[in-house]
């Protein structure tokens, strides 16, 4: 009876499991501690994506400070996702998984000098790899 939906109803009996489960494992002089405990649903894969594309949208702006313009597809975006992402972990191992494909591949590219202010980047999924493509202005 409420004016919830059988999904929030749901959510808030998922809420109430996860706290009793809380309460019997973690001793009351612990749980006083704390300011507040709050929990979590998993990430889904439409979650994963936008994730994933504010994390290269930030690594965009940061490329912008030695002058580069960097781009990405949907590809792109699908490929850090299905080879980074961990439910268990969440966001993290999808910012993990950014910097391992794309910001450290960008900043050798950097040091080494392939490439220089200026310069506008394309990432692009080939042969199962994200590679650096750099595009004529």
């Amino acid at each position: 009876m409420g004016f919830g939906t059988s999904e929030q109803t749901s959510a808030d009996l998922d809420r109430l499991k996860a706290m009793t489960a809380v309460r019997e494992t973690f001793r009351p002089e612990f749980l006083n501690r704390l300011d507040a405990i709050i929990p979590f649903s998993p990430l889904s894969h439409d979650h994963a994506r936008e994730i994933t594309k504010r994390i290269l949208n930030e690594l965009a702006e940061r490329a912008r400070t030695p002058g580069l313009t960097l781009l990405y597809d949907n590809d792109v975006v699908a490929h850090i996702v299905s080879n980074g992402f961990e439910a268990a972990s969440g966001a993290r191992s999808l910012h993990r998984a950014a910097v391992q494909m794309v910001e450290d591949p960008l900043t050798s590219a950097l040091i080494s000098g392939e490439l220089r202010a200026g310069d506008c980047v394309r990432l692009t999924v080939r042969d199962g790899k994200i590679v650096l493509e750099k595009e004529n202005q």
